[in-house]
């Protein structure tokens, strides 16, 4: 299946709830919703996934990545199956790199040989 560019007005009944089951109480989708809305992101839609990608400068090295912001696949294996298009896609922006972040353990070893860990943050609530 081809991701393809869409307006995430056209498609938010479908994904709001998906988005809200990936983000949990961590982070408000009305903020995944306004940046595609007012172009900081970008929704990109298969039959079976979706995907928002955020650009951005890395604030150390000057170069532009692509953050994996949020993504939803039908039968999972959502990076796996649609990472040569993930790759095209931010190529086509200029980035240099893909990056994600998740809470979700076993990352490290399902895309072991392809992605590298860079860091890992800790946080201690008060």
């Amino acid at each position: 299946m081809k991701l393809q560019h869409a307006d995430i007005r056209l498609h938010w009944a479908r994904i709001k709830q998906q988005a809200i089951d990936i983000a949990g109480d961590d982070e408000p989708v009305e903020e995944l919703y306004a940046a595609c809305r007012y172009g900081r992101a970008s929704l990109y839609v298969s039959d079976d996934c979706w995907v928002v990608l955020r650009p951005y400068v890395d604030p150390y090295k000057g170069v532009k990545k692509c953050l994996v912001w949020a993504m939803y696949c039908d039968g999972g294996d959502a990076v796996e199956r649609y990472q040569s298009q993930l790759i095209e896609i931010a190529k086509s922006g200029n980035a240099v790199s893909l990056t994600m972040e998740s809470q979700r353990r076993g990352w490290e070893r399902r895309l072991a040989g392809t992605w590298k860990t860079k860091t890992t943050t800790y946080e201690l609530e008060i």
